[in-house]
């Protein structure tokens, strides 16, 4: 487990420890949700973070290309509706925010990406909790 880089072994690393006392939820293709119901028993107040981006179902390129290449939320192909949906039902959405790393973006002027990443995070919070 890499506390610093938010690499956990298992999901119950994630709870808050002296070592960890922030703990964060990342959901892509590097931190994917492998087990939702494993999940449902984390208590959502340890959670401090949550963060989120999409990817395609495969793999287009090397992990630093995929890594470097990150999708906004409804992009990609992760299941990411039931793993907000998962994370809603143990009320651990307090702090959501996307984690995207995108050359594409990059290019584009701040404040249009900083609107629409935002928007894309509200669309699939709201989705997810219809």
């Amino acid at each position: 487990m890499d506390h610093q880089k938010r690499v956990y072994d298992d999901i119950f690393q994630m709870l808050p420890s002296e070592e960890n006392p922030s703990p964060m939820v990342r959901i892509n293709r590097m931190n994917p949700v492998p087990d939702f119901e494993l999940l449902a028993t984390v208590p959502g107040d340890r959670i401090y973070c949550v963060q989120i981006d999409d990817a395609a179902a495969e793999p287009r390129a090397s992990l630093r290309d995929d890594t470097n290449n990150r999708l906004l939320p409804g992009d990609g192909d992760l299941d990411l509706t039931r793993a907000v949906r998962a994370l809603a039902q143990i009320d651990a959405l307090r702090w959501v925010g996307p984690e995207v790393i995108s050359p594409t973006l990059e290019a584009m002027p701040a404040v249009e990406v900083a609107q629409l990443a935002g928007d894309k995070v509200r669309e699939l919070i709201a989705t997810a909790l219809e």
